[in-house]
């Protein structure tokens, strides 16, 4: 029994004399590596022939409707990641042809990892008897955010139509 823990008694000092001896020669103790993960911001715009209770048919990018006086067209950003973002510069806009329907100033925002922000529905008035709509969202204006994927930070729809059948 003696001899089990004066061996281990010396196994101790010996282990704590060679890291002592190591630290002193400037070596240092490794730290486990921490993978850090970038942000992934990512926008969408849908849009819609009507708003009803949360019912929704996704108007489809590219095509042509009939009969439709007005339409709804929703925004949202968010983050894939788990890493927040930071701030970023984010602007929407929706056009019947070159005449602006909705047009915000370009704001701030910054998510969380796995955070998403949705914009409020916005209506679109066609009041002409055609329309061409696009609607668009970019985010990280200026591109200062360090992203994993930089190509999902714009979307656009179009979609054509008249508002007589």
């Amino acid at each position: 029994m003696k001899k089990t823990v004066f061996a281990m008694f010396s196994s101790i000092i010996l282990a704590s004399a060679l890291i002592i001896t190591a630290l002193a020669q400037g070596h240092t103790a490794q730290s486990p590596q921490v993978i850090q993960v970038a942000p992934d911001i990512e926008v969408e715009v849908a849009a819609f022939p009507q708003q009803s209770a949360g019912l929704f048919t996704r108007i489809q990018n590219g095509s042509s409707q009939t009969g439709l006086t007005s339409s709804w067209v929703r925004f949202t950003i968010r983050n894939k990641s788990v890493t927040p973002t930071g701030n970023f510069t984010y602007k929407m806009v929706a056009r019947d042809g070159q005449t602006k329907l909705y047009d915000p100033p370009a704001a701030q925002l910054s998510l969380n990892g796995k955070e998403e922000k949705v914009f409020p529905m916005v209506k679109l008035n066609h009041d002409g008897k055609s329309f061409a709509i696009s609607a668009v969202i970019l985010a990280d204006i200026g591109n200062f955010v360090k992203e994993s994927n930089e190509s999902n930070n714009k979307h656009e729809v179009k979609y054509t139509g008249s508002n007589v059948w």
